[in-house]
């Protein structure tokens, strides 16, 4: 998915982490076409109820998938303490301590299941 220039559009942020004191810039939205891809990582992994309107036999295993693949569209770069800037990746990712890199996946989920106007009320 070529999506270089319209991510240029989309409003980003800062996480900073508090053990490595790294900042995390993110964008502040999934577009579209990442969040179908993402649903088909979810798709071939598990099976949709239509009775329920869920998913069905879903492993932690593809919920895993789903949040690593959301973090290499999300996570813009990484500002390093030392003030250098480094593009992101899975492997700087796993090898944070857990306390910052859980916090970078709960900001993740919060960016990947948007509330709408509807559901803040």
């Amino acid at each position: 998915m070529n999506d270089v220039n319209t991510r240029s559009e989309v409003p980003l942020s800062e996480l900073e982490l508090p053990k490595t004191g790294a900042k995390v810039v993110l964008y502040e939205y999934l577009t579209i076409g990442q969040s179908r891809e993402l649903q088909r990582i979810l798709m071939a992994k598990g099976s949709f109820n239509v009775e329920t309107s869920k998913m069905d036999n879903l492993s932690t295993e593809a919920i895993l998938e789903v949040q690593d693949k959301a973090a290499e569209f999300l996570v813009k770069e990484v500002k390093t303490k030392a003030g250098e800037t480094i593009p992101f990746s899975q492997d700087w990712l796993y090898n944070l301590p857990i306390e910052d890199g859980n916090l970078i996946y709960n900001r993740i989920t919060e960016l990947m299941n948007p509330r709408t106007e509807q559901t803040k009320n």
